[in-house]
């Protein structure tokens, strides 16, 4: 995926952790492999969410990659930023296997990252509904809900 959309990132590293098994496939397709994946590990206190470096190398300011499962509105991504930019790597993408499309990939380009997904929710809901695996009433359902708690994105 990263290949077929042009990003040439020295290293690749998950949002921890659903999406370890999805960045280490992707990190063994380069010859690097595995001096080229960053391993990161998330902390949750009360209501406060961290990441933290777990292991791997790079060069100051080498370009990072940054895989996740899915993505919703931004919070998490942008916190994992945060934690691996002040680490002194260059997070330029941003590849999710879903976009739950509440407003992610708008708060990601105000912070200069380019996001990407393989799917958005609306396409993987109007898959179901069109061979038959839900009904419209889930769908009209599924759709709301994306509304009604999407970030707003007029900024």
């Amino acid at each position: 995926l990263a290949v077929d959309l042009g990003i040439d990132a020295n290293k690749i590293a998950a949002v921890p952790s659903g999406a370890d098994p999805i960045a280490e496939a992707m990190a063994r397709y380069r010859p690097e492999f595995p001096n080229n994946l960053l391993r990161f590990e998330k902390h949750q206190r009360n209501s406060e969410t961290s990441f933290t470096l777990r292991n791997g190398t790079f060069d100051e300011h080498e370009a990072l990659t940054v895989i996740d499962d899915h993505t919703s509105g931004g919070r998490n991504k942008r916190l994992f930023q945060i934690a691996a930019e002040g680490y002194g790597l260059n997070v330029t993408h941003m590849l999710n296997i879903v976009d739950r499309e509440q407003g992610a990939e708008a708060v990601m380009a105000d912070h200069g990252i380019v996001m990407r997904s393989l799917f958005t929710i609306t396409e993987l809901f109007e898959y179901g509904l069109a061979e038959r695996h839900i009904t419209q009433d889930t769908y009209d359902n599924a759709m709301s809900y994306k509304q009604n708690n999407a970030i707003p994105t007029d900024r």
